[in-house]
């Protein structure tokens, strides 16, 4: 149940980030940022773990 859970708030986490993220895309005034895109790999496949269980 621990696990449900867990992937339940980390879900809805991601979620989260993802509609902000979208909701600042368009703005053309936004700095750019530099990110890890291992650690965004790494995220995506922690999603897809969840959705494969």
């Amino acid at each position: 149940m621990l696990d449900t859970l867990d992937s339940i708030i980390l879900s809805s986490t991601n979620l989260s980030i993802t509609i902000d993220d979208f909701r600042d895309f368009f703005r053309p005034s936004q700095d750019k940022v530099v990110f890890s895109l291992s650690e965004c790999c790494n995220k995506t496949l922690d999603l897809l773990k969840i959705l494969k269980a």
